[in-house]
């Protein structure tokens, strides 16, 4: 599906893989912050070139009542030198106690070569504590209008040269 493994972060909080409440498999990502001014996290590459749509979702629920308070997710671009791009605004969903499918879905910057999601959580203005648990995160990349054209252009030149 095109996303790498996920990279947790956290300061004030934590971010690891846990078996309590996985939606699917084994384990799902938890993330937990018991007091103010914390965040944890996790990240996932997704390789992409400028122009591509990148489709991220992931199934979450949070524990704690806070209705996602604090939740947060956006794409950082980055070149194929690891040189920042830009990134896109937070997206703030709603969570509940039942795990429901939350994503994001960008057009890729000129010179993209890596879609990086962030999946946060944060208590700065937002209450505490917060307890989120993430599972079966998808990428799809879906290529720019004219590289389908080019694409389709070489395939239809296949197929006639076969035919001759």
């Amino acid at each position: 599906n095109g996303v790498d493994k996920w990279n947790p972060f956290a300061g004030g909080g934590t971010s690891a893989l846990d078996t309590t409440m996985p939606r699917t498999g084994d384990s799902a990502v938890k993330l937990n912050l018991d007091g103010a001014d914390g965040f944890a996290g996790f990240f996932q590459d997704v390789p992409v070139m400028g122009g591509d749509m990148l489709e991220w979702n992931v199934y979450a629920l949070e524990t704690t009542g806070q209705a996602g308070a604090g939740v947060e997710i956006r794409v950082e671009w980055f070149d194929d030198m690891g040189g920042a791009l830009g990134a896109t605004p937070n997206f703030v969903p709603s969570l509940s106690s039942s795990y429901e499918s939350v994503g994001i879905t960008e057009t890729a910057p000129a010179g993209a070569a890596v879609g990086r999601v962030v999946f946060a959580i944060q208590t700065f203005g937002a209450d505490a504590p917060q307890m989120v648990f993430v599972d079966d995160a998808f990428a799809q990349v879906v290529p720019e209008p004219s590289s389908l054209v080019l694409l389709g252009l070489g395939g239809l030149a296949l197929v006639r040269r076969r035919r001759k």
